[in-house]
């Protein structure tokens, strides 16, 4: 009776794992990024578009439901599993914002005006 349940449980076995390692196909449309324009004294542009721009080469621009969303595929930290994070672009703009404001807070927090391995003279 063993003997006979080995190939079924090697085979299930073999199931199961091909079954978790494949991704599922995301029911989205992806979009393609409208080119950038290469004028640097661009007036419609602001800064921060620049800079958002910019920071959105990573993600791949995604519509679901209507809705656009910046996609990447990312590790979490500690592990080798990818899994795809999407933002709308009102949240990609607040966690890039947010992120900005924490490099600035923690340069300032190191960093006295005078010191010249800080950018001071």
């Amino acid at each position: 009776m063993i003997r006979s349940m080995k190939p079924l449980l090697s085979l299930a076995t073999i199931f199961l794992v091909a079954c978790a390692a494949k991704t599922p196909a995301p029911d989205a449309k992806t979009i393609e990024p409208a080119a950038a324009p290469a004028a640097a004294g661009d007036s419609t542009q602001t800064a921060a578009d620049r800079r958002f721009a910019e920071e959105t080469r990573g993600y791949k621009l995604v519509e679901r439901n209507g809705q656009k969303y910046y996609c990447r595929s990312e590790r979490a930290s500690g592990s080798n599993i990818k899994t795809m994070n999407c933002f709308s672009e009102s949240e990609l703009r607040l966690r890039l914002e947010t992120a900005e404001q924490y490099r600035r807070s923690s340069k300032a927090s190191v960093c006295s005006p005078g010191d010249p391995r800080c950018g001071g003279d």
